[in-house]
């Protein structure tokens, strides 16, 4: 499954990385410029598209991490996000703050 850009997908940002949030072996921990480039995709956007789609093949953890980032950074009002990733979502922070 790969989405790509066409007439009504204007980017696409795929990334691979396991649901994690500290290094285990055979495991992809989220990288820091994994996380430098989900910021610049999400400032590259902010201005000129009124949805990001956030997938991941389990749709749960690291999804909502990313989610609940890209409202908080694009100020949109929280929702309830469950749990989620914090790994992840720290670590966006960080490259957000660094850029």
């Amino acid at each position: 499954f790969e989405l790509k850009k066409n007439k009504y997908c204007k980017d696409v940002l795929t990334l691979y990385f396991d649901d994690i949030e500290e290094t285990e072996h055979g495991l992809k921990l989220i990288s820091f410029p994994q996380a430098i480039a989900i910021v610049k995709f999400i400032k590259a956007h902010a201005e000129d598209v009124d949805t990001l789609l956030i997938h991941c093949f389990a749709g749960v953890s690291r999804s909502r991490a990313v989610g609940a980032f890209a409202r908080e950074v694009l100020d949109i009002p929280p929702n309830d996000e469950g749990d989620f990733n914090e790994y992840v979502y720290t670590i966006l922070h960080r490259a957000w703050k660094g850029l």
